[in-house]
């Protein structure tokens, strides 16, 4: 082969490889750097992503802010705090076999997730008052498919008696990336809900009943969940218009109306 060929093919070929890692870097795995999230009358909150790689370190807005430490590629714990109160809230999360299976809260409670056979995941959250005396709060299951979280069904054992309460969550996705898909070690976190899905929740529903048991009287409510998205070129979202937010930081945000995306 002429020189001038032997200089050629070298150039064909870093160019290829150039190219072969800019697609990679930013079809597959593009990181959210914040959401703003709007409300019907232009009241806004920015949440601010800071990472180390991948791993999430902190969310921060300016309502409240979550910080978040590793053991390895898994998150072992979060410390939430309310900016305006102060209040924390440390959360300690136990793994078997690189799943999630205890939650530890300083808030005197612990979340126990058992996962079954068929795929779903039951869980049970009790109220941890003092070294022997535990009370049930809550029990349900959640079924997780494709990534996706379908559906969570609550029970409430702390009801007053006689009453039956109960919660019901299901989900509907798109074929799209969640922007929060990409954190190393987020997607276990079953207490973040539809936050931790591999796509995007478009739509679904919300229902609430109760039913007294004494009276055989049981009322119900349903609130449809609406989500519309706009996408970027790599199809990660840039904007969502929709009646729930993505994220809850424990903090109210009326009048909630739209997201907005950064990478």
């Amino acid at each position: 082969m002429k020189p001038t060929s032997i200089i050629t093919a070298c150039f064909l070929l870093l160019s290829l490889a150039l190219t072969s890692c800019s697609s990679d870097s930013t079809s597959s795995n593009q990181m959210v750097q914040s959401m703003v999230d709007v409300a019907t009358n232009g009241v806004t909150r920015t949440s601010t992503f800071n990472y180390n790689g991948n791993k999430i370190v902190s969310i921060v807005n300016e309502d409240a802010s979550i910080e978040f430490s590793y053991l390895g590629s898994l998150i072992s714990q979060t410390v939430q705090t309310n900016l305006t109160t102060l209040e924390q809230e440390v959360l300690n999360y136990t793994y078997t076999d690189g799943n999630l299976t205890k939650i530890v809260s300083s808030n005197n409670y612990s979340i126990n997730y058992l996962y079954q056979a068929n795929g779903t995941i039951n869980y049970e959250k009790i109220a941890n008052e003092g070294l022997t005396n535990e009370t049930l709060l809550l029990h349900g299951t959640l079924n997780i498919a494709n990534e996706n979280l379908l559906s969570d069904n609550t029970d409430y054992d702390d009801s007053p008696v006689d009453i039956e309460q109960k919660h019901q969550l299901v989900y509907n996705y798109d074929s799209n990336r969640n922007p929060l898909y990409n954190i190393t070690g987020f997607k276990k976190l079953l207490n973040f809900g539809k936050a931790i899905s591999k796509n995007n929740a478009n739509n679904g529903t919300e229902m609430y009943s109760e039913n007294n048991i004494a009276t055989n009287q049981a009322t119900s409510s349903m609130e449809l969940l609406v989500s519309t998205f706009q996408y970027n070129g790599n199809q990660y979202p840039q904007k969502r218009e929709s009646n729930f937010l993505l994220l809850d930081f424990g903090v109210a945000f009326p009048n909630y109306e739209k997201t907005l995306y950064s990478y």
